[in-house]
């Protein structure tokens, strides 16, 4: 019964890395490339698109980990200790997938909502 349990919790976590992968997919597609002025990169521009690389980077990062802590549940064989691990790198996993989602909006809500002021001369 408990291993039934256990099971339904992995496959719930399977299933939420998966929707979140698929809704993470579009995100490098959605990114615009810089918008140049007379050759030189803005640089509100270039700091919000290194920002959103990264964050990238981390969201990546973290369903990988979500990944390796549902191995290391699979692996654990029932052993009290090695489960207790693997749900925490999964808990500690999504909790950071959620910060980097959030701060994926932040970035993009101040990026559409900050006016470009280029400076004169340019």
């Amino acid at each position: 019964m408990k291993r039934i349990k256990n099971l339904r919790k992995l496959l719930r976590l399977w299933l939420i890395s998966i929707i979140v992968a698929v809704a993470l997919q579009d995100v490098p597609q959605s990114v615009e490339p810089l918008p140049q002025s007379r050759g030189n990169f803005l640089p509100g521009t270039l700091i919000a698109s290194i920002v959103n690389y990264i964050l990238g980077f981390g969201a990546a990062l973290t369903v990988l980990f979500i990944i390796i802590g549902a191995i290391l549940y699979i692996v654990s064989g029932g052993d009290e200790k090695s489960v207790g691990r693997a749900q925490r790198i999964i808990l500690n996993s999504i909790i950071g997938l959620v910060i980097i989602i959030i701060s994926f909006v932040i970035v993009r809500f101040v990026q559409t909502n900050t006016p470009v002021i280029i400076p004169p001369g340019r």
